[in-house]
């Protein structure tokens, strides 16, 4: 099969009048245990009754907790999120895409407390994150919830295949069964491959078994998809047990949403994966930050490795970079698009809402007139950023990197009356910007509030005096 090319059908231009295409880098939504019902082999039906009274547990421990101090007003807005149904309902979804000027979105697991099939709590967005390794019955069930997923997901996205690309998970313990998951994937019309952060105890992604998978997602146009959720150690037997440490979520940041995360692009540029395998192409989302500072680290290691890495790797990891890497910025700030902006990077990044997360830009609306909060975010975030800019970051990297089609996307955009570039380029009064609601993780800031990290780096070398 002949690797495909994703470009997408006609090309832009920058009219300032025209609904702007916006593509929504990360969304989530999550299967509830009776929307699985049709998709469960009948030889293990026991097997997922008794999966689901466990999760039952689970989830009932969880909400008789007594929530942290001070995530009451998230707490809340996260209740007032899920009210609207589209985290598991995708007709839902699609109205609270439509009010928010959203053409086209990513479908990511993770949207509501419906755990994923056969697997604990231990399992965040597709790594298993636990300290205990999985037993060989634990995987076979949960390769069997994979494909249960993926064919919920497959029917989902069937309602409206032009605006939704949907993310499958695949075995990864298994690179056999990963690519026989890829093939069903891509026959079922899913366009993108979860590859969650590595783990240890399983194969990693320099190895040479996984060519095939790679091979088989470049002549798919299948982009590898990875979402911040790196094992923390002790996560699950010590720092979520009662009373948990103040500074646990110092620890999450730190070893569960950072520089773990990325350990797989380590794996895969100087294992070669990119130049064996042109098309390739691996998003990182929701990795705050990450991309300059992992830039700069590999090519300053290739540099003083070169004689050892040339022949190989005839060019540096930040070129690699440009052409197979992507940025999913999740509720992308201002900093963040002028970062991209100077640095080059424009085509390397891609906005999302992180629907139906608190922290994300997205609000249910409490009444008929109240204002988009996804329209005043891409009005904050991009209203000094240059109209083809704004465009690419919005949407059009996105339709190039997946292949949609612009035409119809654009004609969704109308309908909706999504924000025009003149809209957006009109600056947001800071009396209309939304609060952290009780939100602080040194993280995941919030979309209107997250804090540039260039002051802290001239602070630190001593720039700022």
């Amino acid at each position: 099969m002949r690797e495909a090319s994703a470009a997408p059908r006609g090309k832009a231009t920058v009219d300032m009048d025209r609904p702007v295409i916006v593509f929504s880098q990360d969304n989530h939504m999550s299967p509830r245990n009776e929307d699985l019902a049709p998709y469960l082999p009948r030889a293990h039906a026991s097997d997922f009754e008794a999966h689901v009274e466990r999760v039952a547990g689970i989830v009932g421990g969880m909400m008789a907790m007594t929530p942290p101090s001070g995530l009451e007003a998230f707490l809340a807005r996260d209740a007032l999120n899920q009210s609207t149904g589209g985290s598991h309902d995708v007709h839902a979804h699609i109205r609270d895409m439509d009010r928010a000027g959203v053409a086209a979105n990513i479908i990511l697991h993770g949207g509501n407390f419906s755990l994923f099939p056969f697997a604990g709590l231990d399992f965040l967005f597709g790594s298993i994150s636990g300290e205990k390794d999985p037993t060989t019955e634990e995987l076979r069930l949960l390769k069997i919830g994979m494909r249960m997923y993926n064919r919920w997901l497959a029917d989902t996205v069937s309602v409206d295949p032009d605006r939704f690309v949907g993310v499958a998970h695949m075995p990864y313990w298994d690179p056999d069964a990963c690519l026989e998951e890829v093939v069903f994937a891509g026959e079922s019309g899913l366009r993108g491959v979860l590859l969650p952060p590595p783990r240890t105890g399983f194969i990693q992604y320099d190895r040479p078994e996984w060519d095939p998978v790679w091979s088989a997602c470049a002549e798919r146009n299948m982009p590898l998809q990875t979402h911040l959720g790196a094992t923390v150690p002790d996560q699950f037997t010590t720092y979520l047990r009662e009373p948990s440490p103040k500074y646990f979520s110092a620890i999450a940041a730190m070893e569960g949403a950072r520089w773990p995360n990325y350990r797989g692009l380590h794996r895969m540029v100087f294992g070669g994966a990119f130049e064996r395998h042109p098309n390739l192409k691996l998003i990182f989302t929701e990795a705050e930050d990450f991309w300059k500072h992992a830039l700069i680290e590999m090519d300053l290691t290739y540099d003083a490795c070169y004689d050892k890495l040339s022949e190989a790797l005839p060019r540096r990891p930040s070129e690699y970079a440009r052409t197979n890497v992507f940025c999913g910025a999740s509720f992308m700030s201002r900093y963040e698009a002028r970062a991209a902006v100077k640095g080059g990077w424009t085509e390397n990044f891609l906005w999302g809402a992180d629907y139906p997360h608190p922290e994300g830009c997205w609000k249910a609306p409490e009444s008929e007139d109240e204002e988009s909060t996804v329209k005043l975010h891409l009005r904050d975030s991009f209203c000094e950023i240059a109209p083809a800019d704004t465009l690419s970051f919005v949407g059009e990297n996105a339709m190039r990197v997946y292949g949609l089609d612009r035409e119809k996307l654009q004609r969704k955009a109308i309908d909706i009356e999504a924000l025009t570039l003149d809209e957006i380029s009109r600056p947001v009064r800071r009396d209309r910007i939304p609060g952290l609601d009780g939100f602080v993780n040194p993280v995941i800031w919030g979309a209107f509030h997250k804090p540039d990290p260039q002051v802290t780096i001239d602070r630190i070398t001593g720039v700022s005096g």
